[in-house]
């Protein structure tokens, strides 16, 4: 079986005394061309006119994209219908820009550019989000939940304002997509740290709080205030995908940023979700290659998911190049220089940011289950994690043969980054 590993593949062979209980996948889609499941969701908006009657002749519109670490969403395929349908309501080019939602993320060369944009980057302007240009934002005022809302100021000076993503889980705010595009997207440095804090209880030594889960947008108070910082800045119109298991557009969702986003994410439990009967002595993950196995930071998103599908003290392989490292010196920080997870929340209260809260999310799942990483990082990168870091599959499964000398059960999830495995009850 062939797994993603950066720009290729690599061959996994499981060891003998293993039983292979499943390969996880997203159901199969009924398979459509892009185009009609694009066309199909702009000419039926949720809970809003159609794009083209929102806009008028002389208005100014701002596109806010996702970044290069979302590049699977395939922004190039659906962004042409987006800018169609714009100029079907009389907007000039001239008048269209696009803002990408960096978060705290790096900015984006010239070739990332044109992965975002395709043909379009040689007709648009787009511009990166700094979340630490105090320049760049303007200030909203404070969410209900204390945040101080600074968002770019593109967001707010445009006539009209269109977010666009996917829609996807994600491990603190349930779902990604639709209000995440304003914060963290283009807020400041300082929202989005306040934003992703409310993800611990708010007394010391309590750790996470655990409504703030992939999956569950119910009493998750980051995503409400995420929902509160979007409704300050009132987006005109969103546009999200939801991708299939073969990475094309299966979905789409448009109209209302609030209503389409929350249809968009029974459309992700359809086409993401999978149920199985029990845990796994031993799941084996791919990030799904390039670019979502770029960095450590982006591909824990393959860790917090497919650990799910693990009984405690198994054994979870994540199969993730991470060419560019760490991709977070904070992260790392989190994962390497504290002794234990009590010193590590401690810490994380002293000065939350998201990678370093992703670090802790990382060690304490290393402490439930022996994890595994098969990337280009070493195990002096990662001293102190609990992590145990190999180069090959192959040495993968001598530390499963290693640890699991009697066998055992086991999952393999070629897509963890965006399978999500229920249990069932």
């Amino acid at each position: 079986m062939n797994l993603g590993y950066g720009k290729g593949e690599v061959n996994l062979s499981l060891p003998e005394g293993l039983t292979l209980k499943g390969v996880l996948e997203p159901p199969q889609a009924l398979s459509r061309p892009e185009e009609e499941v694009i066309r199909e969701s702009l000419a039926n908006p949720i809970d809003s006119p159609r794009l083209r009657d929102i806009v008028s002749a002389g208005e100014t519109v701002c596109i806010v994209v996702s970044d290069v670490t979302r590049a699977w969403q395939r922004m190039a395929v659906y962004l042409p219908f987006v800018v169609e349908e714009l100029m079907a309501g009389g907007v000039r080019e001239e008048d269209i820009s696009f803002l990408t939602a960096t978060g705290t993320h790096r900015a984006q060369t010239e070739e990332e550019h044109r992965m975002l944009l395709g043909g379009l980057l040689d007709r648009f302007k787009i511009v990166d989000h700094d979340c630490t240009d105090g320049d760049s934002l303007v200030d909203l005022g404070f969410t209900s939940r204390g945040t101080p809302l600074k968002v770019n100021r593109m967001v707010t000076q445009c006539d009209r304002l269109i977010i666009t993503g996917a829609v996807t889980y994600h491990v603190m705010a349930g779902w990604g997509g639709g209000r995440k595009s304003i914060l963290p997207g283009v807020a400041s440095y300082d929202a989005i740290q306040a934003n992703h804090a409310l993800a611990l209880k708010p007394s010391p030594h309590t750790g996470r709080d655990m409504r703030c889960r992939c999956a569950n947008m119910e009493d998750n108070s980051l995503h409400l205030d995420m929902e509160e910082a979007c409704q300050m800045v009132s987006p005109d119109f969103a546009f999200n995908v939801v991708i299939g298991g073969d990475g094309r557009i299966a979905a789409a969702v448009s109209g209302h940023w609030r209503f389409s986003h929350l249809k968009g994410t029974e459309l992700v439990n359809d086409l993401n979700g999978v149920t199985v009967e029990d845990r796994a002595d031993v799941v084996v993950a791919s990030a799904g290659g390039y670019p979502k196995d770029m960095v450590l930071y982006q591909s824990a998103k393959t860790v917090f998911n497919s650990a799910e599908a693990v009984k405690d003290g198994g054994t979870l392989v994540v199969v993730a190049r991470c060419q560019e490292g760490a991709g977070s010196d904070e992260c790392l920080e989190i994962l390497t220089e504290y002794p234990d997870q009590i010193e590590r929340e401690k810490a994380l209260r002293d000065r939350f940011s998201i990678p370093r809260y992703v670090g802790y999310l990382l060690t304490e799942q290393a402490a439930r289950v022996n994890l595994v990483l098969v990337s280009d990082m070493n195990q002096t990168d990662l001293e102190g994690s609990g992590i145990v870091a190999v180069s090959t599959v192959e040495e993968a499964m001598a530390e499963v043969e290693k640890r699991h000398p009697q066998g055992g059960s086991v999952y393999v999830i070629p897509h963890g980054g965006a399978v999500f495995p229920f249990i069932k009850d």
